[in-house]
């Protein structure tokens, strides 16, 4: 009799990874890592602690800055949005692809 199982991860996720809901590996990155391109899963932390993050919704991108549950903005493919935190600026742009680009400025 065969088992399969079922909800598992199919490899353990490496270090600077974290598992997703749907069982996935997405990499976290640090502000220490800008300039970057985060993938769909993906997240950067930012030094006062906010968290980046997005998700595709068609060809726009649902960016969700710190903890909020809504998304902050919505871009569209070659749009961008700049945002303070602290007393840093940042800026995150949207790409055709399934990426988005977050860096200092």
């Amino acid at each position: 009799m065969n088992k399969q199982k079922t909800g598992v991860a199919s490899r353990k996720c490496a270090r600077g990874e974290r598992q997703t809901i749907n069982q996935e590996c997405a990499m976290e990155f640090k502000e220490n890592d800008l300039p970057i391109e985060l993938h769909h899963e993906d997240s950067v932390r930012l030094g006062g602690g906010e968290t980046i993050r997005f998700e595709a919704n068609g060809e726009a991108k649902d960016v969700f800055i710190g903890d909020a549950f809504t998304p902050t903005i919505q871009l569209f493919p070659d749009t961008d949005y700049t945002f303070n935190s602290g007393d840093k600026q940042y800026q995150v742009r949207a790409h055709f692809e399934d990426k988005l680009s977050v860096k200092r400025l």
